[in-house]
């Protein structure tokens, strides 16, 4: 690059208004010290007719560069198709194939320190007119980097503004795209594999000699070093972490890394893009990190449990706390039956929360009453799904790649399953249970209706027949009424024969001296009569316990509301569960 005679000048041009490059940045605490600057995360707030400016820009741009594949397949951060989770399972199922062939496994993650802030502007526009970017837009780029200022915004108040001389604009539209165009050729002349997602950069290597695995890895990690000098990027050795992967009984001695004169540290476990790695390619330590946050959550969903409606309580479940325990949950489904329990009961505690059940109510009778999915099977679902997008290449090439051929094609016998796909062999549990070999068997097993499903909506569409929303009606009413309501719909209510049934009374009976049921409560007991009369029975229909409990769905939803508003009125003017 110093040798290079092309001059850039980043002169002030009237590509791109002055006024489009100035950006509010908000601080945002994270966590620890209040007081400590480096606990806040900067929000860059940038003009949104610039955004627009820059959409249309974005276009031809990323284009040109999709059309001539200019970006490394091993890069899938901000890349249209591709995402965290797709590396995550290249990755991971490239490890325990690794582990079953009774191999180990070096794998080195890169620290990089404020990558995004720290994109030299000269390089950048020399990179761009390498990829072919050229003349009247080359000088828009350098007109769109330059003179660029930012100021800090708190409570209304703000500072002065400063030029901001390096780094692409956060919050912009082009930002991701130009940094990927930056740090592209750091895969260049790489030996060991590597991975690329926006900045966080991998390295692994499946070892067949310790001597030479550590000889290529160290000669790369110089390799990247020397790059990042090269380009003012900063690779923090210190921060760097590497794993050694194996479930050897007796694990070989492999010499220890250094980038810059300084040792990787290793480590026994690595948070990778969300993912919690760990030495033996099993789950534990990330089990303990989502089940710790989720059941944080669902203390918080518990305090809000009499005070927000039903409806509500069920989106904060789906918004806040169902995310945590289904990230990237295809790759991790080979987890222990024990850990698939706690994940369950997390859910059905939030269940118990949405419907108001108490303790004594079946995990079964909550998800029915929900209509949700055990989390088990919406895994399943979630594997065929992704595995159904593998097959018809809506997934990036190297995932595509890793479906296996079908039988037909491995075998010269005309079998009854030639159209299936061959299942990977596997001599551990760990492997056949993973991903890819677990998958490929779930789909096998699909009804050719489903296998032949003729795009990605139809095969979710078929997937999905048997799944049932809750009826619109069960969210109708006021916390207290839904609450009361929906326990005697699931028999946990402090009606005696309730309480009999779940073994908490010794008697189902009433004071009146018959079972103390739903139906007895809300149809015959006498001691109602007089309230009776006034809502249950001015109900224009000829009802069963079944209607005034679930409603029917043959009725129209304003009248299964009508139902449920009496039964709601009578419910609460009987004073019975005061």
């Amino acid at each position: 690059m110093a040798k290079d005679n092309v001059s850039y000048k980043l002169v002030k041009h009237q590509g791109f208004p002055s006024n489009w490059k100035k950006a509010n940045v908000i601080p945002v605490y994270k966590k620890g010290d209040k007081t400590n600057v480096t606990n806040y995360r900067p929000i860059s707030l940038i003009s949104c007719l610039g955004k627009v400016f820059e959409k249309c820009v974005f276009k031809h741009l990323y284009n040109f560069i999709n059309d001539k594949k200019l970006i490394t397949p091993v890069q899938s951060g901000f890349t249209p198709n591709d995402s965290s989770v797709y590396q995550l399972i290249d990755l991971y199922n490239t490890f325990v194939k690794a582990i079953d062939d009774g191999k180990e496994i070096r794998a080195v993650f890169c620290d990089v320190s404020k990558a995004f802030d720290r994109v030299w502007h000269r390089g950048l526009l020399y990179k761009l007119r390498r990829m072919g970017v050229k003349g009247g837009l080359l000088g828009w780029f350098g007109s769109y980097l330059w003179g660029r200022t930012q100021r800090v915004v708190i409570d209304g108040s703000s500072s002065s503004y400063l030029e901001i001389k390096a780094g692409v604009p956060q919050g912009s539209i082009l930002g991701p795209l130009l940094f990927l165009i930056y740090i592209n050729d750091i895969v260049e002349n790489i030996g060991s594999n590597i991975r690329l997602f926006a900045d966080d950069t991998s390295l692994y290597i499946i070892v067949d000699d310790p001597e030479v695995a550590a000889g290529l890895m160290d000669s790369d990690l110089h390799k990247i070093h020397e790059w990042a000098k090269q380009w003012l990027v900063t690779f923090n050795p210190q921060k760097s972490e590497e794993l050694v992967i194996s479930k050897k009984s007796i694990p070989l001695d492999h010499p220890r890394l250094s980038m810059d004169n300084v040792e990787i540290k290793r480590v026994d476990e690595h948070k990778h893009l969300g993912l919690i790695f760990n030495t033996t390619c099993t789950w534990r330590n990330h089990f303990q990190e989502i089940t710790g946050k989720a059941w944080k959550r669902i203390h918080l969903l518990q305090t809000l449990k009499f005070k927000l409606d039903r409806r509500t309580l069920e989106i904060m479940y789906n918004s806040f706390i169902r995310p945590l325990l289904e990230y990237a949950d295809v790759i991790w489904d080979n987890c222990y039956d024990f850990e698939v329990e706690a994940l369950e009961k997390i859910q059905i505690e939030a269940g118990r929360v949405v419907t108001g059940a108490t303790k004594s109510c079946s995990a079964s009778k909550i998800l029915n009453d929900l209509k949700w999915e055990t989390l088990k099977t919406r895994r399943y679902k979630h594997r065929l799904i992704n595995f159904y997008k593998m097959i018809h290449n809506l997934t990036p090439q190297y995932l595509s790649n890793l479906v296996p051929q079908r039988v037909h094609q491995v075998s010269n016998r005309t079998l009854r399953n030639n159209d299936d796909f061959s299942i990977p062999y596997a001599r551990t549990n760990l492997y056949s249970k993973s991903f890819l070999p677990q998958t490929v068997r779930d789909w096998n097993n699909l009804p050719d209706q489903l296998k032949l499903a003729p795009s990605l909506n139809s095969f979710k569409t078929l997937l999905n027949n048997d799944k049932r929303k809750p009826p619109k009606y069960y969210f109708f009413g006021n916390r207290q009424s839904q609450i009361l309501h929906s326990r005697l719909r699931l028999h946990c209510s402090s009606l005696n024969a309730d309480l009999f049934d779940n073994h908490i009374s010794e008697s189902n009976l009433c004071t009146c001296g018959s079972p103390e049921t739903a139906e007895h409560f809300l149809l015959t007991c006498n001691k109602y009569s007089e309230i009776r009369n006034r809502t249950i029975d001015t109900i224009p229909l000829n009802y069963s316990i079944q209607i005034l409990l679930e409603g029917n769905n043959l009725l129209s939803d304003s009248l299964n509301e009508e139902i449920f508003s009496e039964v709601h009125e009578f419910i609460i003017k009987s004073r019975r569960f005061n």
